[in-house]
């Protein structure tokens, strides 16, 4: 199974980042008989994106083929590319992405059944003005997931 961790840095010592959309990377394990066969990290370039972060991180992910993901909070417009690619998501906290991927491997972990945060809360946890100004924003780059998040 391919599983990708939102992380800080990157690699499997590292903290399971509590945004996923605007994780500066994300760590992806290729795993076998319950055990990781492979690990690699990448940078996610979306990160700083004004707009439209979540989705074009999760069609990122989409592309690299993975079957699972590891984070935080999942905002409702990533949630959505998530669910329709029937990519599971599981929100953990406080541990690092070795130990999230064990958990999720043994049975231990919950699946998110949709969002788990708030659109445009990633940068900035909603202080300052870019999170206020993306909430009020309401339907930046192009919606609640229409058009470009599909697939």
């Amino acid at each position: 199974m391919k599983i990708a961790i939102a992380t800080q840095k990157g690699g499997l010592e590292d903290q399971v980042s509590q945004v996923v959309g605007r994780a500066p990377t994300f760590t992806v394990v290729e795993t076998s008989n319950e055990e990781i066969i492979e690990s690699k990290v990448l940078k996610n370039e979306f990160s700083q994106a004004r707009s439209g972060a979540g989705i074009q991180a999760a069609q990122m992910l989409v592309n690299e083929g993975v079957q699972a993901i590891i984070g935080g909070n999942f905002g409702p417009n990533l949630a959505n590319v998530f669910t329709q690619s029937e990519i599971d998501m599981y929100q953990v906290s406080g541990m690092t992405a070795e130990e999230a991927v064990y958990q999720l491997l043994q049975g231990k972990l919950s699946k998110a059944n949709g969002p788990t945060g708030q659109a445009g809360r990633g940068m900035g946890g909603g202080k300052g003005g870019r999170g206020r100004g993306r909430q009020s924003g309401g339907g930046q780059g192009g919606g609640m997931g229409t058009g470009q998040g599909r697939v």
